[in-house]
């Protein structure tokens, strides 16, 4: 007997989260779920499927190709000299290469269980690129661009074959990197909204696309209005006022949870425990109370932001690695 599926547990956090703590959050929340699929498959736990929407201060990462014994001196090399432009340094499990995590970007991390969605790791991508590349293609009007696109759509994947969103051939706003521990899954996406993480991109060749440059939502003007019968909640951006974290989210939340989760959604901390919103959200959710509460105490302990708005000018960050005639 099949055991049918909850709606998706969302939460979407209020302050920019150091990097190496969300790692550790994504870990314990694997592990949680393994232990329950293993222990209670028909737990709240092991059925839940989870959506967390987020901004990171300001970060480099890079994933499991970077991690071959061939690039690690290099990789070395590029921690210093990103580290002095202000911005931490991670090396993850997720596909890909390098890439920045800061403000002025949506981060959302994805805990679905595959075989409850009946998704291959191919499949999967594919669904991630897709829902992305729709939100994408209904917040931007790409007519006016020089090269924009056939039809005003975005490529995803790009025509070489790039995994990610790409308003037009050069240029690239949203990135995929996932996990994938026993059919379930953590990272996800990254999309940029803002302006402010483009002059953090232009310190790397992001994910190792040299010809490829970082933009933003608020890079293209909207699209034209369309009458509010003809759109869904999640569908437009109607001004670039509206282009903040906020608003991006409060759209993203719906049209992850028609395309992953049946169409219904749910926050994190009203479930379980008698939706009392201290005690919700199980484990899952005392884990995220406590991501919440020392990103909270950091911030208020340091007296402020605890990171920079642009990267630190300097020009040793002219002095990186090159590799192929790049910066890698």
């Amino acid at each position: 007997m099949s055991i049918p599926r909850l709606p998706i547990a969302y939460h979407v956090f209020k302050r920019p989260l150091a990097y190496h703590r969300t790692l550790q959050l994504q870990d314990k929340i694997v592990e949680l779920r393994l232990n329950a699929k293993k222990e209670d498959p028909t737990s709240e736990l092991a059925r839940r499927d989870v959506v967390l929407l987020l901004e990171h201060r300001p970060t480099f990462t890079t994933g499991r190709r970077d991690s071959l014994p061939t690039s690690l001196a290099r990789i070395d090399l590029e921690k210093d000299r990103l580290a002095h432009a202000g911005a931490d340094w991670a090396v993850t499990r997720r596909g890909g290469q390098v890439t920045y995590h800061g403000p002025g970007q949506v981060v959302g991390y994805l805990f679905f269980d595959l075989s409850g969605l009946n998704l291959s790791t191919r499949c999967y991508v594919d669904r991630v690129q897709k829902t992305l590349s729709s939100f994408v293609d209904s917040s931007l009007d790409l007519s006016a661009t020089p090269n924009g696109n056939k039809g005003n759509k975005v490529y995803a994947p790009h025509p070489d074959g790039h995994v990610g969103i790409f308003p037009t051939y050069q240029t690239k706003i949203s990135s995929i990197g996932i996990q994938i521990r026993r059919y379930l899954t953590s990272h996800g996406f990254a999309l940029n909204i803002t302006p402010t993480p483009l002059p953090w991109f232009n310190l790397i060749t992001a994910c190792g696309l040299p010809s490829i440059s970082a933009v933003s939502l608020s890079s293209f003007p909207p699209p034209p209005a369309l009458p509010s019968a003809q759109t869904e909640p999640y569908s437009t951006l109607p001004s670039p006022s509206e282009r903040t974290f906020d608003a991006v989210t409060r759209r993203l939340i719906p049209l992850l949870g028609e395309k992953f989760g049946g169409g219904e959604v749910v926050e994190l901390m009203g479930v379980g425990e008698g939706g009392k919103e201290e005690l919700g959200g199980g484990e899952v959710g005392r884990l995220v109370r406590e991501l919440e509460d020392e990103s909270a105490r950091e911030e208020k302990d340091a007296g402020g932001s605890l990171w920079r708005e642009e990267p630190r000018g300097d020009k040793r960050l002219g002095e990186g690695v090159v590799e192929e005639g790049r910066i890698s």
